[in-house]
């Protein structure tokens, strides 16, 4: 019985195989010939800051800076999710 099975599923690969090249043979869609269909993509403009963007941003931080005082380093009020211990089995 198995063997009929894999002789049906076998024949069914093969049958939509055949069906596949029938709609568009191999020679038409490129599959053969290793021939890459690119379409030129136009490359992605970035909008950098200038050079006096840059400098307007940190005059600002330095100025927030000066005015808060040093960075206090964050410390949660209870612990985060990824900070709880999970018991593992050792026979993984």
């Amino acid at each position: 019985m198995d063997v009929l099975k894999t002789v049906l599923v076998m024949s069914l690969g093969l049958g939509a195989t055949w069906a596949a090249w029938q709609i568009a043979p191999a020679e038409t869609s490129g599959m053969l010939t290793g021939v890459a269909y690119a379409q030129d993509v136009p490359a992605p403009t970035l909008d950098e800051p200038s050079d006096a963007d840059i400098e307007e941003q940190l005059a600002r931080i330095e100025e927030a800076l000066a005015r808060q005082g040093e960075v206090k380093e964050f410390e949660p009020s209870e612990p985060l999710p990824a900070d709880t211990a999970i018991e593992m089995s050792s026979e993984l």
